[in-house]
């Protein structure tokens, strides 16, 4: 699907940023190339004014605004035997409940109750051998250590250990990429161009004069106007908010996994 004349690249960004600073446009506008260090002080800018759009200074009465399109749902294969389950490698946080589902038989679902690490750990270490049946609740587990080429991952924990191969939707806010030649569209579309212009003009005006002028007054007017256009792709009701976690009953609006399934031990039903 072709991208949208409005739409905003990195080399736009690059273009505007360089000329605002002295540099020139660069050569992709036919201008005189930049230098090494001048390119490096674009890019700082670039990122520093799209992490500042992506994670937005309080407007009025918000703290920090939550855009619509960093939270996706992500569809993880839980496998026959296993405890744990991989995040995506750009998760940044849980955004709701995971959603269970059997891959194979009867079409069944359920929601899995979110617990802190060290109860679902006291759970399995109350057995001599790991009970398994459908999990019916999650943890969230950091996995130890980074790379070279890695930072930190994360991981869920699920109990009890499954008994047949799963399904794991889990909503997770994400954490994006930072913009580049390879990477060259930003999040949100072309809605959002001039917002994010000025984030990073905003960011080469306070490095550059050391003070915070006219880019900085006009991001934080078009960041106001980029959270009016993105409310509208947000639900206006979410539905009652109701506790259903003691409710045995297996409704289809309330946690559904005590009628649903059943977890064994030594060839005991529990």
């Amino acid at each position: 699907m072709p991208q949208s004349s409005l739409d905003l690249k990195y080399e736009d960004l690059a273009s505007e940023t360089g000329h605002f600073l002295g540099f020139g446009r660069g050569a992709n506008e036919g201008e005189k190339a930049w230098t090494a260090s001048q390119t490096k002080s674009i890019e700082s800018c670039i990122k520093s004014g799209y992490r500042k759009f992506l994670l937005p200074p309080p407007v009025g009465n918000e703290t920090s605004y939550n855009w619509s399109f960093l939270h996706p749902v992500a569809s993880l294969a839980l496998a026959s035997g296993e405890q744990t389950i991989p995040l995506p490698y750009d998760f940044g946080g849980l955004e709701g409940d995971a959603i269970l589902s059997a891959t194979s038989g009867a079409s069944r679902w359920s929601a899995l109750r979110i617990e802190p690490e060290g109860r679902l750990l006291q759970s399995y270490a109350a057995f001599e051998t790991a009970p398994t049946g459908p999990p019916v609740s999650v943890a969230l587990q950091a996995i130890k250590g980074t790379t070279d080429s890695r930072g930190q991952r994360w991981q869920l924990l699920v109990y009890p250990q499954a008994d047949q191969a799963y399904t794991i939707q889990v909503p997770y806010f994400f954490v994006p990429e930072a913009l580049s030649e390879p990477r060259p569209y930003a999040l949100g579309g072309p809605n959002h161009a001039e917002t994010i212009l000025e984030a990073c003009l905003s960011v080469a005006e306070q490095r550059l004069d050391d003070t915070a002028s006219v880019h900085s007054a006009l991001f934080m007017e078009r960041l106001a106007a980029s959270i009016s256009l993105d409310r509208r792709n947000k639900p206006n009701f979410l539905g009652y908010n109701r506790d259903r976690s003691d409710d045995r009953r297996g409704t289809r609006m309330g946690r559904s996994h005590y009628n649903e399934f059943t977890v064994t031990y030594e060839g005991s039903d529990f």
